[in-house]
């Protein structure tokens, strides 16, 4: 049995066709839309806290001493700042916000079970509304587009 090699069409081919992916739809899917917006209204209470605590001239916090609480108030404000930049490049649909959502939602979660024993209800909220983006983001993945080339 002579068995011929396979023909592979090379681009000078007529009847060549680039293989491209699909379009993401024109219209963004309400789930996406409410965990961007989620990313973004906890990313912006985030850092008014920040900022209040940082005009005050002295952050508070049990069990720190002066320096360590502004140094942990100065953490809480930029990873609020990212946080809110996150829920933008989700509403935009950017592959990059569909990542950094997945973490600040992760965080969001580790952060909801620490509090869940001192403070249930908020606790339960925080993990119920990080557990949603999770899965808004996890779902509709295939409506994030890739970043145009420059």
């Amino acid at each position: 049995m002579d068995m011929e090699p396979l023909h592979r069409p090379s681009a000078s081919e007529p009847g060549f066709i680039v293989p491209t992916p699909a379009a993401t739809t024109s219209r963004r899917p309400g789930l996406l839309t409410a965990a961007g917006w989620i990313l973004i209204v906890f990313g912006a209470l985030g850092v008014v806290a920040g900022v209040l605590l940082l005009g005050q001239g002295q952050s508070q916090i049990e069990g720190l001493n002066a320096n360590a609480a502004h140094g942990a108030t100065l953490v809480t404000l930029a990873v609020s700042a990212m946080e809110l930049f996150t829920g933008v490049l989700v509403l935009r649909r950017r592959p990059a916000g569909r990542r950094l959502g997945f973490i600040f939602a992760g965080i969001g979660v580790a952060s909801s079970l620490i509090r869940l024993p001192r403070a249930s209800g908020p606790g339960l909220i925080g993990l119920a509304v990080s557990c949603f983006v999770i899965y808004a983001l996890g779902v509709n993945g295939v409506h994030f587009r890739p970043t145009p080339p420059r």
